[in-house]
């Protein structure tokens, strides 16, 4: 009988080995998962084919849903539920440029010359402006205020603009040594913008004090794109050098970071305390991940100056109305798997032909425009998917 209770209990010991010896082996690949496979994962990729005589620009959100896409030179502005699928497409808009929403509802867009437009929702019927300065003017990033006032920059000249509609009151302010910005944002009663020719700069205008202050680039440098991150950190795309540079406005440093596959980047977003970028011409979307990429880091040098804005009251050009089209956006959920994803880098190569410009985030994915094949594209890699937590079964 002592026999068989040795052997019984020498049995029992040696399948609580067993399964004890199961459960570290699942932890242990568990843990290894989180640590690489979950990183390299397949990505989710899909595309949504735009006009194929237009030439896409810029995706924007709108809302915590919608998104806006602008075809430029199709004369088109798409809006699609990120959730729905559902778009809304209107035409016979003239040339669209950085069409956003702002916070009463309205669309607003310019045409990289000297007009701007607000479209009017649901019925789509928009009204146009002209601003005119000096030269003209070569109208181009879109950004609204905290009272929904309009700021526009140049992509050549040397002003910003600033339009209300309460009262349609257009100020200029000219910019000291040139504006030549594509994009502008406001943040916090600051509006941020670039230089790209001349002296390259990162530069900052207070808008109720229209103290302006600049920080000098290097003379290669050619900002593109601009994001700021949950930090307050600006960062740009650097197709002039093929770099992401970030800027420390709190310690007045910048960093460049260089990918690991040569590339030409267009537009970025911070989403996920990642740092999302377009490889114009280099058929790229990549990733860093700001808490492991190393750069390379020196002082900025700064300068503030007061500039001086003149207003004038100016009245609308036409009211329109345009076509509009409705429909649904089918995705195919192809995979794709990264080129490279290391030292917190994580580069997806697409398809020949492809040329990215534009990005956004919505909804746990990277929105992706492409010049050269003319679509959208949706990238949901896998650091927008959540973990899955599994909890053991227990019985009494």
């Amino acid at each position: 009988m002592y026999g068989l209770r040795k052997v019984f209990f020498a049995a029992v010991l040696f399948a609580l080995g067993l399964f004890a010896f199961s459960i570290s082996l699942i932890l242990a690949r568990s843990g290894s998962q989180n640590r690489q496979g979950f990183q390299s994962s397949p990505a989710t990729f899909d595309t949504f084919s735009l006009t194929q005589s237009g030439q896409v620009y810029e995706v924007n959100t709108a809302g915590t849903d919608e998104l806006l896409v602008s075809d430029y030179q199709a004369g088109t502005l798409w809006q699609i539920n990120a959730v729905t699928n559902v778009y809304t497409r209107y035409t016979g808009l003239g040339y669209v440029f950085d069409a956003r929403r702002n916070s009463d509802g309205t669309l607003w867009w310019v045409d990289q010359a000297n007009t701007f437009s607000r479209m009017q929702l649901p019925t789509g019927t928009y009204t146009t402006w002209q601003a005119t300065a000096e030269g003209g003017s070569n109208l181009s990033g879109i950004a609204f205020d905290d009272v929904g006032r309009v700021w526009m920059t140049e992509f050549i000249g040397s002003a910003l603009y600033r339009f209300d509609p309460a009262s349609n009151q257009l100020c200029t302010v000219t910019v000291p040594g040139g504006n030549d910005s594509n994009y502008i944002i406001y943040n916090q009663g600051n509006l941020w913008f670039t230089t790209a020719f001349g002296t390259p700069r990162i530069q900052r205008l207070i808008s109720n004090t229209n103290q302006l202050t600049s920080w000098n680039l290097s003379p290669s440098n050619s900002p593109l794109g601009i994001a700021l991150d949950g930090s307050g950190n600006l960062w740009w795309a650097d197709p002039g050098t093929g770099k992401i540079g970030e800027f420390k406005p709190g310690i007045s440093e910048f960093i460049t970071y260089t990918p690991p596959i040569n590339t030409s980047p267009s537009g970025l977003i911070w989403k996920d305390n990642r740092i999302w970028y377009a490889g114009d011409n280099s058929a790229q979307i990549g990733s860093l991940d700001i808490a492991t990429a190393t750069g390379i880091t020196r002082t900025a040098s700064s300068s503030t100056v007061s500039v001086g804005m003149a207003c004038q009251t100016i009245s609308s050009s036409s009211v329109r109305s345009p076509t509009i089209n409705t429909g649904s956006v089918s995705w195919s959920d192809t995979l794709i798997t990264p080129t490279l994803d290391l030292n917190g880098w994580r580069v997806y190569s697409l398809t020949t032909g492809s040329s990215p410009y534009g990005i956004a985030g919505q909804r746990g994915s990277v929105w992706v425009t492409d010049q050269g094949l003319q679509q959208l594209i949706r990238l949901t890699d896998a650091s927008s998917l959540k973990p899955r937590a599994f909890l053991p079964i227990v019985t009494r």
